[in-house]
């Protein structure tokens, strides 16, 4: 059982739980740690990041929390950036960094929001190829990753597909595709040997998405570079931080990754996950 989770949201961005509510979630799944993971504030605030200002009250109860369950479980404090909010000068214990939208133009495109807004921006931008739009999303996504050198976690690397199962067809097997994303893992792996990837079932919870990510062809790249995994819910309600994990696991085997890692107070630790 991998029993642990980095990627969490909660009232502080976009979740739908509060924080107290995911931390007794937690100990019922018998989890050793769990992370929180809020969007970093952007300046024109988007409705899924923090609120600017709101760090000293989300500071504040991670402390609370570590003292009333402190005893059950270990609470971490960190945070996802994204390529609009920089990073914030805090002490956090690990960060998180994606991409969710991206500047094509001078324009800004969500490639998150819906399948509706990702479609009009594969067609205003990219001429109507969602194989072209790929490509700069994980050239975008990798300059980002290798700008930020605190950035621990690389989350959700194909966020892109997360409709596909909602008539947005993205051809991942369109050889261009594929060699833009593992072109971008290379890349980043090269430039940050100690990065790590997350394998990520958020979207199966919340979007109906029928596998983690990424997909099994860019994990099993991420495996032969030899750059290591974490395994995450990206949980925004008690639902999805209670979603079993097996998915995931079962993943990682098929990319013939036999252990993943987990934060605890003490820092990384590797578990095995192998049959």
């Amino acid at each position: 059982m991998f029993n642990s989770n980095i990627h969490t949201h909660t009232q502080f961005c976009d979740g739908r739980n509060t924080m107290e509510e995911m931390v007794q979630t937690a100990i019922q799944q018998g989890f050793v740690s769990l992370g929180f993971s809020p969007h970093a504030p952007i300046a024109d605030q988007p409705d899924w990041t923090m609120r600017r200002g709101s760090l000293p009250d989300y500071f504040a109860e991670i402390s609370r929390l570590r003292g009333l369950y402190g005893e059950q479980i270990e609470l971490l404090c960190g945070i996802e950036v994204d390529t609009d909010s920089g990073v914030p000068s805090a002490d956090f214990t690990y960060l998180v960094g994606g991409v969710h939208r991206m500047e094509v133009d001078g324009q800004k495109w969500t490639v998150d929001y819906s399948a509706q807004r990702l479609q009009e921006c594969i067609d205003t931008a990219f001429g109507g190829d969602a194989v072209a739009m790929s490509a700069y999303y994980f050239a975008y996504l990798a300059d980002f990753i290798i700008s930020q050198p605190r950035v621990d976690v690389v989350a959700h690397f194909d966020l892109i597909t997360k409709f596909a199962q909602r008539g947005l067809a993205i051809d991942t097997a369109n050889p261009d595709y594929v060699n833009a994303a593992l072109g971008a893992v290379d890349r980043i792996v090269s430039a940050k040997s100690d990065i790590i990837f997350e394998v990520n079932i958020g979207a199966m919870h919340r979007a109906g998405r029928t596998q983690p990510y990424p997909e099994l062809f860019i994990l099993q790249h991420i495996a032969r570079r030899g750059a290591p995994v974490t395994i995450t819910t990206d949980a925004h309600d008690t639902a999805g931080l209670s979603a079993p994990l097996d998915s995931a696991v079962e993943l990682c085997r098929r990319a013939g990754i036999k252990s993943a890692l987990r934060l605890r107070e003490g820092g990384w630790e590797e578990v095995g996950i192998g049959r």
